[in-house]
């Protein structure tokens, strides 16, 4: 089959009118670094992304090991209330902006110009500049903790009350490097967009693409919106640290924040990388189902209904007092419970039929992880008033985070082999997808059994009947950080792995098509596009003809 494609590409090649020709530059912007600080081709500026990614989510990782070890035990001060309080919020902002949304964003890079048939990503030149702000704003996060003063404590929900305060000098450069992320995102969102709307090849119609290239639409789409309002409340703090009394009316004397304008600085930035994560176990369960997905509108429809609510639902969560907010997270689960079951009915039969393929188990973990989250959040809604500002709240947001991650994870292990014409080890993949998976569930149950017993989210301290749950939480943190080591040590291993050929997965879009890695110019031909499934059409074809 790997041969009939083969020559199905050349003959395909001998069709085309046109022959492509690489992009010269000078070579000046060819050296060693240089050649890396100029790219516009999406590969390179997706690669440096994931790089990012990877750098954040293993930072945050060790930080949240520093913060459970003062959790796992009842009255417990290990490291001290206040150094609990800042690492807790540099955890989060490293997991959050800089590793979960870089990891989306360089997916989303990557991919799409390819999944789509095209030459390369639209605007290349502020998808760059782009990723140039991004990094700015994750070195200023991270050095904000070494600035004078106490480190920062505003975290990545950007809680007004404390960025605003006067005795931190570190939240302005924390402050200011979120705003370059979201600015970064927004840019890039911009260039994804106009990617999807006018780089497509002939025949690939909207009801065509790839579940992926649809999710990232959807992304896009929805970080534009919060990214810009996002970047006001960001501009709101900078302008309120740097003239004091002024441009902060939505805080009260206190310096607690006006709900009514809580809208402002809790966007979805973050949360909304979900639907890249979901995209990314439909494309993955398509893939080893070795069929069309039976499923694949009412999954395109949840795509779009995620998107919608989880941008809103942040936005919701600062007046949570309200049950009718709550109510409204409840009604946000229900698109991503649709897709999630809807797949994981077809992934458990795909994962049987294919003995475990390599990716796989990321996708499936990550589709178990999101619907416990779902489970969670409508237990929250039936007890709003007993868990409102316990750990279950955050339980919640702990496993939808390891969802994201883990989906992410898996992005990464299946085109992995596309981008480096080389394979990430088998057994230390399925290894990493078990652990984390496993761990989340312990972190999401322990945190869960702790709110159940009155453990507030908001102290390092933990009170005496939620010493059990907690302990399991800090079991669940220690291991999901071991599967972070993992999948780092497998994707080192994977530098010096098995070559494998273009299609090692008999996938059936596009990007499979082209060579591992794939040229400047991405393609050099493309196969007719008359369904969702042009490679596999092409195989068929070739299988066929030769059948006569």
């Amino acid at each position: 089959r790997t041969t009939a494609l083969a020559r199905a590409r050349e003959e395909q090649q001998t069709l085309n009118a046109e022959s492509p020709t690489a992009t010269t530059s000078p070579g000046w912007t060819q050296g060693r670094f240089s050649r890396w600080i100029f790219a516009t081709d999406h590969k390179v500026i997706g690669g440096l992304w994931l790089a990012v990614g990877g750098f954040g989510v293993f930072l945050g990782g060790l930080l949240a090991v520093i913060s459970a070890i003062q959790t796992a035990r009842p009255n417990a001060d290990v490291i001290g209330q206040g150094t609990y309080a800042s690492v807790v919020s540099m955890q989060g902002t490293l997991l959050t902006y800089g590793g979960i949304l870089p990891l989306a964003l360089g997916l989303a890079v990557v991919i799409l110009p390819l999944q789509l048939g095209a030459r390369g990503i639209a605007m290349p030149s502020l998808t760059a500049v782009a990723f140039w702000l991004g990094l700015a704003g994750v070195l200023a996060v991270v050095l904000s903790s070494f600035a004078s003063g106490d480190s920062p404590r505003s975290s990545w929900t950007t809680n007004p009350g404390a960025a605003l305060d006067s005795s931190r000098p570190s939240e302005t450069s924390h402050v200011l490097g979120l705003g370059l992320i979201v600015l970064a995102t927004l840019l890039t969102a911009i260039a994804l967009l106009a990617t999807l709307r006018g780089e497509r090849a002939a025949g690939l119609t909207r009801e065509r693409l790839p579940l992926f290239a649809q999710a990232v639409g959807v992304f896009a789409a929805a970080e534009i919106v919060v990214s810009i309002v996002a970047l006001v409340g960001n501009v709101l703090l900078i302008l309120a640290r740097k003239n004091p009394g002024s441009f902060d009316w939505y805080v009260d004397g206190n310096g607690r924040l006006d709900p009514g304008y809580g809208w402002v600085f809790s966007q979805a930035i973050v949360a909304v990388t979900l639907v890249v994560a979901l995209g990314i176990a439909a494309e993955l369960i398509t893939t080893f189902s070795r069929a069309e997905l039976g499923s694949r509108r009412l999954v395109s429809l949840a795509l779009i209904g995620t998107g919608v609510f989880v941008a809103i639902v942040p936005s919701a969560d600062t007046v949570d007092d309200r049950r009718w907010a709550s109510a409204l997270a409840l009604i946000a689960v229900i698109p991503i419970a649709a897709a999630a079951a809807a797949l994981l009915l077809v992934g458990l039969r795909a994962a049987r039929s294919e003995g475990g393929a390599t990716p796989l188990p990321f996708a499936l973990g990550s589709l178990v992880l999101a619907l416990v989250a779902v489970l969670a959040s409508v237990v929250q809604v039936i007890s709003h008033s007993d868990l409102r500002g316990t750990t279950f709240a955050a339980a919640r947001l702990d496993l939808i985070w390891a969802s994201i991650l883990l989906g992410l994870f898996g992005g990464v292990v299946y085109w992995w082999p596309k981008l480096t014409g080389r394979v990430v080890d088998a057994k230390m993949t399925n290894l990493t997808a078990a652990v984390v998976t496993g761990s989340a569930l312990l972190l999401g149950i322990g945190r869960a059994i702790a709110g159940w017993n009155d453990q507030p989210g908001n102290t390092g301290v933990t009170i005496n009947g939620a010493g059990a749950g907690s302990l399991i939480g800090a079991i669940g943190v220690f291991g999901i950080a071991v599967g972070i080591l993992l999948f780092g040590l497998a994707k080192a291993k994977a530098k010096s792995g098995r070559r494998v050929g273009n299609d090692p997965w008999r996938a059936d879009t596009l990007e499979w098509w082209t060579t591992s890695p794939p040229p400047l110019h991405n393609f050099d031909s493309l196969p007719p596009i008359e369904s969702s499934r042009p490679v596999h059409d092409a195989r068929r074809a070739v299988d066929q003809r030769d059948a006569r």
